[in-house]
């Protein structure tokens, strides 16, 4: 059975039980139970990485052509809304040439992007969580037979 309203079809169930709309709340409820854990995940793994010290900065070789075969040096450059920027009064790092310099330095940059990316996913689960429990408000509103104030 379709009906046509709004300029488009939608269908609907002839048969839509009250089991089936318990199965729907519940999965919805643990889909919600499922996107906190996540928001936990994330922001334990969050807490991690920046004890392990994290940085914004980007890599930049200093190549130097050298006959004696000397290696590159590697340097950071930080933004300028940097903690090191503002301890510093420098956007510019040297770290040198020595092997276990540069190894963390990288091991540092590569923390912060994926701070950034968890950020990221957080941002987006607890938008997903926000919008869950604001559609569940409005069926409670609903339900109710409650009238919301600018629907006056």
């Amino acid at each position: 059975m379709s009906n046509l309203r709004f300029g488009y079809t939608y269908m609907t169930k002839p048969n839509s039980t009250e089991k089936s709309i318990r199965t729907r709340l519940i999965f919805v409820c643990d889909a919600m139970d499922r996107l906190q854990e996540q928001i936990e995940a994330h922001q334990v793994e969050i807490r991690r990485l920046t004890e392990q010290g994290l940085s914004q900065a980007s890599p930049y070789w200093m190549r130097k052509d050298d006959p004696e075969g000397k290696p590159d040096q590697l340097e950071l450059t930080h933004p300028i809304d940097s903690d090191y920027f503002r301890d510093n009064g420098t956007r510019r790092e040297e770290v040198g040439v020595k092997p276990n310099k540069i190894k963390t330095a990288l091991a540092s940059i590569e923390r912060g992007q994926r701070v950034e990316r968890i950020n990221n996913l957080l941002t987006r689960n607890k938008k997903r969580l926000r919008d869950i429990e604001r559609q569940i408000g409005l069926l409670e509103i609903m339900a109710r037979g409650e009238q919301r104030s600018f629907d006056l």
